[in-house]
């Protein structure tokens, strides 16, 4: 049965047919979806989402994105006008959640962000990945944080915070700590 003709010419178009799936799989294109996927995601949020330089995926169950100039903007309601501005921003995303539309990040690593979150008292927050900025459902679930060189802005009226802290992580040495930041503001409407 192994020696004869028709089984070789089918194993020769199964192996073809896997390595032009590999192929496909590790040289796919990315950056060909990045116009689909900023206007998928700008309807889903009902705000303007943008990958403005590069993007690169490797699939998996925990789905690796690495992304070049990130701009997700703001509600309309909120003071700042854009919730992410970042040179890059590179995350892991768990494929199973997303089915039953939970985002799961158990890793995201942000490189010289401009963060604006807000928290109005009627619940809505800036960081709710919905049109529906109040459904704590659509808040995702982030592992490890990790940002470099970025500045944050936080405004919470009911709880009296108006806070601004830029921060940075330094490369490792025995001489300087590994994470330097200043903040100003407002906490429990006493300034600090």
């Amino acid at each position: 049965l192994f020696q004869s003709a028709n089984f070789r010419k089918v194993l020769a178009l199964v192996a073809v047919l896997l390595f032009a799936l590999a192929w496909v799989f590790f040289f796919f294109p990315w950056d060909a979806l990045r116009g689909p996927i900023n206007r998928y995601v700008s309807g889903q949020l009902g705000r303007r989402f943008e990958i403005t330089k590069h993007l690169a995926v490797h699939l998996g169950r925990t789905t690796t994105v690495r992304a070049e100039g990130v701009e997700i903007a703001n509600p309309e309601w909120a003071s700042e006008h854009q919730l992410l501005n970042a040179k890059a921003a590179e995350f892991d995303i768990e494929l199973l959640p997303l089915l039953v539309g939970k985002v799961t990040l158990p890793r995201v690593v942000l490189t010289e962000p401009q963060i604006g979150l807000q928290i109005e008292p009627d619940g809505r927050r800036t960081w709710a990945l919905s049109r529906d900025t109040s459904d704590a459902g659509a808040v995702p679930e982030i592992g490890a944080l990790q940002v470099d060189k970025g500045t944050l802005k936080y405004l919470a009226a009911a709880q009296g915070a108006n806070v601004v802290a830029e921060f940075s992580v330094a490369p490792e040495s025995a001489e300087a700590l590994p994470l330097s930041y200043q903040a100003r503001g407002k906490w429990k409407n006493e300034p600090f």
